[in-house]
């Protein structure tokens, strides 16, 4: 059946910022916004500044803000690397 979450990093070249397992994410990439639920397909695409909203598996929706990066999405886990 279909997975419930995926595994969610979002991390700067030195640092790690969050490392959890989420429901959703929603953030801006270049061309608009994009909304990643479990199970995504393969996806790699650069971001823009904005704000980054992700729903961990209680429910709870956190947000941080987001500089210039970059989204991988593979195998049930996306990766957000932002620029210091």
């Amino acid at each position: 059946g279909r997975m419930k979450n995926f595994s969610l990093e979002i991390r700067t070249p030195d640092s790690s910022l969050v490392s959890t397992s989420a429901t959703k994410l929603r953030l801006r990439a270049a061309d608009g916004e994009l909304e990643i639920l479990p199970d995504h397909a393969a996806l790699a695409t650069i971001l823009a500044p904005g704000q980054i909203f992700y729903t961990l598996e209680s429910g709870e929706e956190k947000s941080l803000d987001s500089r210039q990066g970059f989204l991988l999405v593979e195998k049930n886990k996306a990766v957000v690397l932002l620029n210091n």
